[in-house]
């Protein structure tokens, strides 16, 4: 068991690799906030594009968090996805020039934990 976090808020990792987050109460005991509301737990997804070939796409791409939430991208950039609250996502490239594919999965799917940071990389090829 791994505990991450502040003194009064934890994120328990078993060895299952189930994610468990709450709050400790005085002396380490499980409880909940001084307000007993549950925090919001979110984190940021980056979304990087790397784009190689004679004829890159002019207007970039679109880089979609599960169909919900889309941010221009440019063919050589990152953006990313602030506030996200935890869980499962598939994030993906779209508005791809005819010419351009995605080399890498598309999409891929992650998952996020609290007030963290996650990674994506997409590479494109468009001969």
């Amino acid at each position: 068991m791994i505990r991450y976090g502040t003194p009064t808020k934890y994120l328990l990792l078993t060895a299952l690799g189930i994610a468990t987050a709450g709050c400790l109460g005085p002396g380490g005991v499980l409880g909940s906030d001084t307000d007993n509301e549950d925090p919001v737990l979110v984190g940021t997804i980056s979304v990087t594009a790397a784009t190689t070939g004679a004829e890159p796409d002019p207007d970039g791409y679109l880089a979609a968090l599960d169909e919900a939430r889309a941010l221009q991208i440019e063919t050589n950039g990152t953006v990313s996805f602030e506030n996200v609250p935890i869980g499962t996502y598939g994030v993906r490239l779209d508005g791809l020039a005819g010419n351009c594919s995605v080399t890498t999965a598309n999409p891929m799917f992650v998952t996020l934990l609290p007030d963290s940071t996650l990674l994506t990389y997409f590479t494109v090829d468009c001969p």
